[in-house]
C-alpha cells in the first residue's frame, strides 16, 4: 500500500491491518524459535560423537526393519499371486471339463438328430415311392380303361363304317345295274 492509501483508511481498518501484522510477526518469531531449537539440537548431536553413532545405528536399524518388512510384503504378494494362479488354473480346468462335456453332449444330440432326420427322410422317401407306385397303377388303369373305351368306340365306328360302306356299295351296284 502507498502512503496515500494508508492515510485514506479509517481507524478501524488501520487497527485491523495492525492486528494482522502483529499476528504475522508473532507467528514468524515462533517459527524462528523452532528453527533455532532444531539447530541447537543438531549442534548437540554433532558435538557428541556417541550420539551421532547412535543416531546412525538407529537409522541403520530403521532401514534394516524397512527392508525386512518390504521383503515380507513381497513374499506375501508372491504367495498371493501363486495362490491366485492355482485358483485360476483350477477354475480354468473346470471350465475346460465343462466345455468338453458340453461338446460331447452336443455331438450326441446332433448325432441323434441326424439319425432321426435320416429315418424321417427314409420314411418320407418310402411313402413317396408308394404314392408314386399307386399313382402309376391308377394312371395305367386309367390309360387302359380309356384305351378300351376308345378301342370299343373305334370298333363300333368301324362296324358302322363297314355297314355304311356295304350299303353304299349295294346302292351303287343297284344304280349301276338300273342304268
Amino acid at each position: 500500500m502507498t502512503e496515500k492509501e494508508i492515510r485514506s483508511l479509517k481507524k478501524a481498518d488501520l487497527l485491523t491491518i495492525f492486528e494482522e501484522q502483529k499476528k504475522e510477526l508473532e507467528f514468524l518469531k515462533s517459527e524462528r524459535e523452532k528453527i533455532r531449537q532444531k539447530l541447537k539440537n543438531k549442534d548437540i548431536l554433532l558435538d557428541q560423537p556417541g550420539n551421532l553413532m547412535e543416531a546412525a545405528m538407529e537409522i541403520n536399524e530403521i532401514f534394516r526393519n524397512a527392508q525386512e518388512e518390504s521383503e515380507q510384503s513381497l513374499a506375501h504378494i508372491k504367495s498371493m499371486e501363486e495362490r491366485q494362479k492355482q485358483e485360476l488354473q483350477v477354475k480354468e480346468n473346470g471350465i475346460i471339463k465343462r466345455c468338453e462335456l458340453k461338446k460331447k453332449e452336443t455331438r450326441e444330440v446332433c448325432a441323434s438328430m441326424l439319425e432321426e432326420t435320416k429315418q424321417k427322410c427314409d420314411r418320407m422317401e418310402q411313402e413317396t415311392r408308394e404314392k408314386c407306385a399307386l399313382m402309376e397303377e391308377k394312371s395305367i388303369a386309367e390309360v387302359e380303361k380309356r384305351w378300351k373305351d376308345i378301342s370299343e368306340k373305334l370298333g363300333a365306328f368301324y362296324e358302322t363304317y363297314q355297314g355304311l360302306k356295304e350299303l353304299i356299295d349295294a346302292k351303287g351296284e343297284e344304280q349301276s345295274g338300273s342304268v
